[in-house]
């Protein structure tokens, strides 16, 4: 395999091709470059300026986020207390005032786990969608 630079023009057409169904890896072994290069160029990490990054990397909303292989995450964690709802339900308890020791005692977790969960450290996949936040939101008179 002959090693390459990549040029605007190589990763536009890698773009192209993976975006019509060919692998990033054979896309790589093609050019003449390695795979986490060839990934970068494609997905945008790298070669940012030009257009047609595939995929975009998707908003931390989106169900990418949510399942991975390897250890279970939330909910499905064995030593798991809290679910997704109530998760969801503690950040919005305290956008609405509540303090982070008043929703401790109250969903039975400790101080730093909710501190954790309302600053996005844990349970970071959730996240409420913005017709449900305009709907809890307090609406001025």
């Amino acid at each position: 395999m002959a090693v390459r630079r990549l040029t605007k023009r190589w990763v536009i057409w890698m773009r192209e091709k993976n975006r019509n169904g060919r692998s990033i890896r054979g896309l790589a072994e093609e050019v003449g470059v390695c795979y986490s290069t060839a990934r970068a160029a494609i997905q945008g990490a790298t070669w940012s300026h030009l257009p047609g990054a595939f995929p975009p990397i998707p908003p931390p909303s989106s169900p990418v986020w949510k399942k991975k292989k390897g250890h279970p995450r939330g909910a499905e964690h064995h030593a798991a207390r809290l679910t997704d709802r109530l998760v969801l339900l503690i950040r919005l308890k305290h956008g609405a005032g509540r303090s982070i020791r008043g929703l401790a005692k109250e969903f039975g977790v400790g101080y730093t786990t909710v501190w954790d969960i309302v600053n996005y450290k844990t349970w970071a996949y959730i996240r409420p969608s913005k017709e449900y936040t305009d709907m809890c939101a307090p609406h001025g008179g």
